[in-house]
């Protein structure tokens, strides 16, 4: 096993898919996507079963609970990329609406 010592960078930190960011006395996070991450992830004509494709823009998407409106745009710019149907994309997205809090 391997540890490495991220250091911050204009009061941000990257840790395990968020970016801790000091704002003032505040701690807020934000989805992190490492500046080499190519977006690639499952095209909708895929032989993939539909479950899972469902499943991978709901957990993207509860991963971007914090900045929902920043992701949300970027989330549907990439999924739209990939084919998938904007009608399944906005349904997706709308029932997951209620659980943000």
């Amino acid at each position: 096993m391997e540890f490495t010592l991220e250091l911050p960078v204009s009061d941000k930190i990257p840790f395990i898919g968020i970016e801790i960011v000091k704002s003032g006395t505040r701690l807020e996070t934000q989805v992190y996507r490492k500046p080499t991450n190519p977006g690639l992830l499952v095209q909708f004509h895929s032989h993939t079963d539909k479950p899972y494709k469902d499943s991978l823009l709901k957990t993207m998407l509860h991963c971007a609970a914090e900045a929902f409106n920043l992701e949300r745009d970027k989330l549907c710019s990439i999924f739209c990329c990939l084919d998938y149907p904007r009608v399944l994309i906005d349904s997706i997205i709308s029932n997951f609406l209620p659980n943000v809090s």
